[in-house]
């Protein structure tokens, strides 16, 4: 990351730093401060038939801080910055309203899709995020709302996001390659430029005593918790109508739908997924001379499984998919691999006492390649170390 690029990302956050703490201070303006912390270090080997993907490394996954600045009883002011990896980032700042069954946020938040996207990093039963996680809008500055009912059963979430597309997975649309499954970003130090709106909802049913925080459970009294949620998002199209420039192609627009079901019951844990996204992306033909809109119709599938063996020792397991064009078979991955299967177990060796979590994750993933190419085939060992405060 270039030094303007990193001024950009970490001065609104250390000024809105500045106006929680000095906010806090001031009598005038009654202003609570809590703060929390995330910190993950990782070991990571990956052999594979592709030399491009072989990795051998230490490194620091991730240093989360949280500050949440109580205003009153309603208002709340949610800033997180995050480090590692090289690039520093800020994850989330908005503004929240709470007030009876009602929530508003107003700022750079999560867009609703899926289930496991909204708990946290701590509480996940395998090192890496499930393959729904790469579809998924992820967090874009916009407002939005939920309302609870039912005894806080039932909860129905909706809003207006601005995002951009990201310029690196458009990289190698010129080959029919997208180069990064995340195909939305944002910059909120800048204004829009993409001028794409993006709309989000979600229904979500949750039993008594569930909470998404909490992760995996252990439960050896035998209580059912479980929850079921329906997302779906869907933006306009993206820049213009008449499309890019001669040689040029660009994504267009995109949405998106997805099922999550997660279900506890005494030591075991059972989360599944699946979602299916729509991308509408402008295609350039040099032969023809012209351009084409071209929809490709991408699916994921997720299941994955905890058992507690102990308080302190669980036992993971996850089979995931990801099919890059189930439409047409015209887009490829970054490889150019029509699909992704991964396969991965796991062991978690939990020290609550020191908030600390310890995990290692065997993963094998098969990336499909087009008729009379091999597939490109990779083996994984995934160590981390995180630890909460």
């Amino acid at each position: 990351m270039d030094l303007i690029a990193m001024k950009r990302k970490i001065l609104p956050a250390l000024i809105i730093a500045s106006v929680i703490f000095v906010s806090g201070g001031n009598s005038t303006f009654a202003l609570s401060l809590e703060s929390k912390g995330l910190f993950q270090f990782q070991y990571e080997n990956t052999s594979s038939s592709s030399d491009e993907q072989t990795v051998n490394e230490l490194f620091i996954r991730r240093l989360k801080l949280t500050f949440l600045g109580q205003i009153d009883k309603n208002f709340k002011l949610v800033l997180e910055p995050e480090f590692g990896q090289g690039e520093p980032d800020i994850k989330d700042v908005y503004l929240m309203y709470q007030g009876g069954s009602f929530e508003i946020l107003a700022g750079n938040h999560r867009v609703p899709f899926g289930g496991e996207i909204f708990v946290d990093d701590k509480k996940l039963m395998l090192i890496e995020r499930s393959i729904m996680s790469r579809i998924a809008p992820d967090r874009n500055v916009g407002i939005s709302g939920s309302w609870k009912t039912y005894g806080g059963q039932l909860i129905f979430q909706g809003g207006l996001w601005n995002s951009n597309f990201n310029e690196n997975a458009e990289t190698n649309l010129i080959s029919d390659y997208l180069d990064d499954d995340k195909i939305f970003t944002t910059d909120f130090a800048e204004r829009d430029s993409d001028k794409l709106m993006l709309i989000g909802t979600r229904f979500e049913y949750i039993s008594k005593g569930y909470t998404k925080s909490t992760g995996p459970y252990y439960d050896t009294k035998g209580k059912k918790r479980m929850m079921f949620g329906l997302s779906h998002y869907m933006t306009a199209s993206s820049p213009t109508e008449d499309g890019p420039l001669e040689g040029v192609t660009g994504l267009k627009s995109s949405n998106g739908a997805g099922a999550d079901f997660f279900f506890a019951l005494k030591n075991y844990n059972l989360a599944l997924e699946i979602g299916n996204r729509t991308i509408d992306w402008w295609q350039y033909s040099f032969s023809l001379k012209e351009k084409r809109t071209v929809t490709s119709i991408q699916t994921a599938i997720a299941a994955q499984f905890l058992y507690f063996y102990s308080p302190e020792w669980a036992f993971t397991a996850r089979v995931e998919s990801l099919e890059y064009d189930s439409g047409n078979s015209i887009l490829k991955g970054k490889y150019g691999n029509d699909s992704d299967m991964t396969t991965t177990g796991g062991v978690n060796y939990y020290l609550k006492k020191q908030n600390m979590k310890l995990q290692l994750n065997l993963i094998n993933k098969e990336q499909k390649m087009p008729f009379g190419k091999d597939a490109i085939k990779s083996s994984t060992v995934l160590l981390q170390t995180t630890v909460g405060f």
